[in-house]
C-alpha cells in the first residue's frame, strides 16, 4: 500500500512509537476518508511530540520530493497525482501550522 505518511521511516530512525507512528494515510482513494478521520488526526497532532511532528513533516516533504514522481496511480479522468500532492500538502501545512502555534505560543 502506498502511503503518504507510513510508519517505515519512523522504525527507520529509531524513534519510540508515539501517538503518529500508526497514523497512515492511503493514498489510492484520499477521498474516501471519512471527516473522523481528519478530526482524529488532529488530535494526534496536537497530542505528539515536537520530534514526532518533525519527523511527519520530514517523511511529507520527502514524499512529495522523490516518491511522488514514481507513483503508480490508477487512470481516472482527472490528474490523480495532482490531487495526492495536494491531499499530501494538507498534512504537511497541518502539521507546520500545529509546530507553529507551539512555538508562538511558547515565545509569547
Amino acid at each position: 500500500m502506498n502511503n503518504v505518511a507510513g510508519s517505515r521511516k519512523e522504525k527507520e530512525s529509531g524513534l519510540a512509537p508515539t501517538s503518529l507512528a500508526g497514523t497512515v494515510w492511503p493514498v489510492e482513494k484520499p477521498e474516501i476518508l471519512p471527516l473522523g478521520k481528519w478530526i482524529e488526526f488532529g488530535r494526534k497532532l496536537q497530542s505528539a511530540s515536537d520530534e514526532e511532528i518533525l519527523s511527519l513533516i520530514g517523511s511529507v516533504v520527502m514524499y512529495l520530493k522523490d516518491k511522488l514522481k514514481d507513483e503508480t496511480f490508477p487512470s481516472t479522468h482527472y490528474n490523480y497525482r495532482e490531487y495526492v500532492r495536494g491531499y499530501a500538502n494538507t498534512i504537511l501545512k497541518a502539521a507546520q501550522a500545529e509546530l507553529a502555534k507551539r512555538h508562538s505560543e511558547r515565545l509569547g
